[in-house]
């Protein structure tokens, strides 16, 4: 039985005298002694006292039938707080047995409903806000993994994590979990990152250096074929949710001039994140009738060429505008 439960949980004995003994916990049950009652050795009148005037008669019979007769008992009932104000309710359990000499007597536990439910809700509590702090903290570790990683801030590891949860339709704290296992499973940290400690070792106040595989998103507004969402470097996860960000962004635009075109000419490497983002914007490109053309590096490296539902271009040198930093003020 669990300990919230047990502390709920009474224990009496009750013979054919009438003679009464039951725990402190019962004993809180029905209510506080009154002067001259000897601890242990309660009358039956004392707990009837305490019974809600409706369910007495149930209570006396099932005892009665159980001293007489062995039959079991579980007889739900009210008990009268002892303030005074209000009532709790009780559930009786009893089963015919034999004291130390022989003679029979009725043994049972009483259960305080209230304080037992009341218990579970405190015991619930407790273990829903250490889970909650168990899951603040792998996210918080999941976070740091992914700063490290694509040399990010907090918040944007943190907005990374929540798309990459979105996305991939996986709660987020089971998803940092995942991503602190995967890198506790590393062998060691990249070169880059370990470069970048013992620079910062050697020379605390020393500026960081800028990632030189960090993806970037830039957007421009108008062109030949409709808003031009331009990407560069290295497409990772983090790349591809600063490109679901740029699409939402043009994406009014897009439908306005029934273009749109994903330049992908100066990445180096498409990972799974933005291929499924562009196969996904594919298909919503043609449910909103807007023609959506893809250019990618010469030869087609990420073989992107027949694995979309769209035109996949190489534009020629120029052929698209230069774009603007995504966040950035203008067109």
């Amino acid at each position: 039985m669990p300990v919230h439960a047990a502390e709920a949980v009474g224990r009496y004995t009750y013979d054919e005298g009438g003679r009464w003994w039951w725990s402190d916990t019962m004993q809180a049950t029905y209510g506080p002694r009154t002067g001259g009652s000897q601890p242990g050795a309660v009358g039956v009148g004392r707990l009837l006292h305490r019974i809600h005037e409706d369910d007495r008669r149930r209570v006396t019979d099932a005892l009665a039938a159980c001293v007489t007769h062995g039959t079991s008992f579980a007889v739900s009932h009210r008990v009268h707080a002892a303030e005074g104000d209000g009532r709790r309710r009780v559930t009786l359990t009893g089963a015919r047995e034999r004291d130390d000499a022989g003679a029979p007597r009725v043994g049972g536990f009483v259960l305080d409903v209230d304080e037992a439910v009341t218990a579970a809700a405190r015991h619930d509590a407790r273990l829903q806000l250490d889970t909650a702090l168990a899951s603040h903290a792998l996210v918080d570790q999941a976070k740091g993994a992914l700063m490290l990683v694509y040399g990010i801030d907090e918040q944007e590891a943190f907005d990374l994590l929540r798309w990459s949860s979105m996305r991939l339709n996986v709660k987020l704290a089971l998803l940092a979990q995942r991503v602190v296992a995967v890198v506790r499973a590393a062998e060691s940290l990249a070169p880059s990152a370990r470069d970048a400690l013992e620079r910062m070792l050697d020379d605390p106040d020393a500026p960081p250096r800028r990632r030189a595989d960090r993806g970037e998103v830039t957007t421009t507004t108008y062109g030949p074929h409709g808003p031009v969402v331009t990407v560069g470097g290295r497409v990772d996860p983090w790349t591809a949710r600063l490109l679901a960000e740029a699409l939402g962004t043009v994406w009014s635009e897009a439908r306005a001039q029934g273009g749109l075109v994903v330049d992908l000419e100066r990445t180096a490497g498409i990972g799974a994140a933005a291929r499924h983002l562009l196969a996904g914007t594919a298909r919503r490109a043609d449910s909103d009738h807007v023609r959506l053309r893809v250019v990618v590096p010469a030869g087609d490296p990420a073989g992107m060429v027949g694995t979309l539902p769209a035109r996949v271009v190489r534009a020629a040198d120029g052929a698209l505008a230069p774009g603007r930093r995504l966040g950035a003020v203008g067109a």
